[in-house]
């Protein structure tokens, strides 16, 4: 049996991305991550796939972490507000909201669900994929309804996302603008009320041909669409929807065996059908309420 890591031990490692964040310690925020990392941000965009081992040579010798850094970290000042941690296994999920104060002045809220996936390199816990789910053009929207001075900063913004990502990059980024949206949020508005009523052909339907079912960690097992009613017996309610790329994310709190546990819930949709691909429902022991 795999041995996981301490609770404790993978939130203290979580933690040191805000620590150095709010300082703007760019090379403690990278070394959070393993040689080989992903950070999808927001998802949906094009993900920045890092080789911290093979270092380019030339003029450029950064790597897509370090020009993710640059680009939408380095000049904003960002304070996270973390409501919720869920910890299973090697996996981190953090139900929070980021503040942000951008180059211009200009301060945004963003409510976000981040995931961190983490793995043991030589010994030590490191960040190997990193998805922020948070609505980009909700926040743009945020943003250019201060009027002027939301638009400059938009437009600086913009300058710097060119700068350190080029025109690949930055097309990369506004792939963010496309996905699964209000609907996304409507057929997991649906998965509720389906699994609450006990209807399992509705349930069903939700899913598209060649789903994965739903994998429940806490369980240690996935369910498909047609047995998850019967073997598992949850009772959900939903709050906090988010719909980034096709992928639609909730806080829930969930009655299950005479307990209540507060979670985290990640649906993918298929592109084509936009119906449920697979669906994860997080909690852990530290999340739980005796009723």
């Amino acid at each position: 049996m795999e041995n996981k890591p301490l609770r404790e031990d993978v939130l203290n490692h979580i933690e040191g991305s805000p620590a150095a964040v709010s300082v703007h310690d760019k090379q403690a925020w990278i070394s959070l991550f393993a040689k080989e990392n992903i950070v999808e941000d927001p998802v949906g965009s094009t993900p920045h796939c890092s080789d911290m081992s093979d270092r380019k040579t030339g003029e450029d010798n950064t790597t897509p972490l370090e020009r993710f850094y640059e680009a939408f970290i380095a000049a904003s000042d960002i304070k996270f507000h973390v409501k919720q941690d869920i910890v299973s296994g090697y996996t981190a999920i953090r139900d929070l909201a980021i503040e942000i104060e951008m180059a211009t002045g200009l301060t945004v809220h963003v409510p976000m669900h981040a995931v961190y996936e983490l793995t043991d390199e030589e010994g030590k816990l490191k960040i190997c994929h990193l998805w922020a789910h948070w609505e980009l053009s909700a926040m743009v929207m945020q943003v250019i309804s201060n009027g002027f001075s939301g638009i400059y900063a938009m437009t600086k913004l913009g300058g710097r996302v060119m700068k350190f990502q080029g025109i690949k990059g930055t097309l990369g980024f506004a792939k963010g603008f496309l996905g699964i949206y209000q609907k996304g949020k409507n057929h997991v508005r649906n998965f509720v009320k389906a699994t609450n009523e006990k209807d399992q052909k509705q349930l069903s339907n939700l899913f598209c041909i060649n789903n994965t079912g739903v994998e429940i960690p806490a369980l240690g097992s996935t369910f498909s669409p047609e047995s998850f009613i019967d073997d598992v017996g949850l009772r959900l309610s939903v709050s906090k929807e988010l719909s980034a790329g096709y992928t639609t994310t909730v806080s829930f709190e969930a009655d299950y065996k005479d307990c209540r546990y507060k979670g985290f819930g990640r649906f993918f949709f298929d592109l084509k059908t936009k119906k449920i691909k697979k669906a994860q429902l997080f909690w852990d022991e530290g999340t739980v309420n005796g009723r």
